[in-house]
């Protein structure tokens, strides 16, 4: 019961301060910028997901110096289905 509470709280602004990064997005400079995106498409994400997908591009492709790094077995949970790759961008990162 308290996960589902823990999750219902995180959720409830969620829409909100989506709207508020679209409004003022986050200006990053020239930090360097990794996305891991995951592309594996579930059932439950054959809406979202591609549109996500493609969102995680666009925001490569207008950063300078970014990379968009394709978690190919992985949708939305990367730390759990494909860690290695995480930790193998942090040692490149680094």
């Amino acid at each position: 019961m308290q996960a589902g509470r823990t999750i219902l709280a995180e959720g409830r602004n969620f829409l909100r301060d989506l709207k508020g990064l679209l409004d003022e997005p986050v200006q990053l400079g020239s930090i360097p910028l990794t996305i891991i995106s995951g592309t594996h498409i579930s059932r439950m994400e054959k809406k979202t997901r591609p549109a996500l997908l493609e969102a995680h591009r666009k925001t490569a492709a207008g950063h300078p110096g970014s990379r968009l790094v394709e978690a190919r077995r992985s949708g939305h949970m990367i730390m759990y289905t494909e860690p290695q790759l995480i930790v193998d961008e942090i040692k490149r990162m680094i």
